[in-house]
């Protein structure tokens, strides 16, 4: 049986891979960019996607350089540094994501279990409440499905945890 600790180490390792997938899946829509920026943004997806995370860094930083109200550069930009294993980083940029776009329900999302993740209860719980607040009802309904299968790929234990009234 694995202990509760494991199940958390488990889903931190595999995480930051699910959502740079999820950011390569769904892309956010785009906001009024120049055409470096844009370039910059698109550069960085491509060594994003091939693992290149350092290169995919320095393109998303000059893609924030020139544009600093994008949205889209410091989601992206915070993607990377999931990968890479920065969560302090990436909360930075998610925070700054939801200051410029407060309906952007995956950065909100995100963001939410980092805080969690860290033990910062009540602000994940802010993020929580907002997502819930930007979804209609049927999407809260396949959210949670989505992510009980994810979790529960991770980590089997955690189903049995959520029915016995532990988690």
């Amino acid at each position: 049986m694995l202990s509760p600790q494991t199940c958390i180490n488990k889903l931190g390792s595999v995480l930051p891979l699910l959502l740079v997938l999820w950011d390569l899946h769904y892309e956010g829509v785009q906001c009024g960019i120049n055409a470096e920026v844009e370039k910059q943004l698109e550069l960085g997806k491509k060594l994003l996607a091939a693992g290149q995370l350092a290169d995919a860094l320095s393109h998303f930083h000059a893609a924030i350089e020139g544009d600093a109200d994008n949205y889209l550069a410091y989601y992206r930009r915070a993607t990377v540094y999931l990968a890479m294993g920065k969560s302090k980083a990436a909360i930075r940029d998610l925070s700054r994501v939801v200051e410029l776009k407060q309906d952007f329900t995956s950065a909100r999302l995100q963001r939410g279990h980092l805080l969690l993740k860290q033990g910062k209860l009540d602000e994940a719980e802010e993020d929580f409440d907002g997502v819930v607040s930007e979804v209609p009802p049927r999407g809260i309904i396949e959210v949670a499905a989505y992510d009980e299968r994810v979790l529960s790929s991770v980590c089997p234990l955690i189903p049995i945890l959520h029915t016995g009234g532990i988690v």
